[in-house]
């Protein structure tokens, strides 16, 4: 691979025992280390303030990690993160819409979505994983018209894993257009370059210092 694993990095804010005084001393350690993407719910990104964020590309997490939010404040979200500076958001799908198969009313939600912020990076977050095999199939010929920026395959919040052969699998059906970024905590360098090969375009890790080039 031609990058450096770190430029490829979104790092996690969204552990929920997160101290501010924490997510302060991560966020200059992930600066000085020369991480360049953060990913964090918009309560935190506002009680920091952008400043915190600077040299960053921040991205906020909207109705995380189950989707259980009406679209209308999902919606609210997006705007909250366009308000908040973030250059990308990461919004999870309804989760009963997925399970359905109904491409009519995912195609209203996803397109609603994308619509609704399009200054921002907009990625949608499903559990591929814990799908039926028709509604993936659903899910795959929606995104083809209705294309966020990224699919994040997995929150990493729920089992199974999708690992590295699920994002091979979904990366085949999806179309080229649209990003694949690993939900999943990804803490070891060789994991991550297995994801990569696998044709994941970015991970996320909770500690970004444990994939750096050289890391004990």
């Amino acid at each position: 691979m031609d990058e450096p694993i770190l430029s490829r990095v979104e790092a996690s804010l969204l552990d929920s025992a997160l101290s501010l005084s924490d997510a302060r001393h991560r966020l200059e350690a992930w600066h000085e280390l020369g991480v360049q993407r953060v990913v964090a719910y918009p309560g935190l990104l506002e009680a920091l303030g952008i400043g915190a964020f600077v040299g960053f590309d921040v991205a906020g997490a909207i109705s995380f990690p189950n989707g259980g939010d009406t679209l209308a404040n999902k919606r609210m979200g997006l705007l909250e993160c366009v308000r908040l500076g973030a250059k990308a958001a990461s919004v999870v799908l309804s989760p009963h819409l997925l399970v359905q198969g109904d491409a009519a009313l995912l195609e209203r939600e996803m397109r609603a979505l994308v619509e609704t912020a399009p200054e921002i990076e907009v990625r949608f977050v499903v559990e591929f994983g814990r799908l039926p095999d028709e509604a993936a199939l659903v899910l795959i010929r929606v995104l083809r018209d209705c294309r966020p920026a990224f699919l994040v395959p997995s929150s990493g919040s729920f089992p199974p894993a999708l690992g590295p052969a699920g994002v091979e699998s979904v990366r085949r059906r999806l179309n080229r257009k649209v990003g694949l970024l690993v939900g999943e905590d990804v803490r070891d360098p060789a994991l991550a370059q297995r994801y990569f090969t696998s044709g994941a375009d970015r991970v996320t890790s909770s500690a970004p210092e444990e994939l750096r080039e050289g890391a004990p």
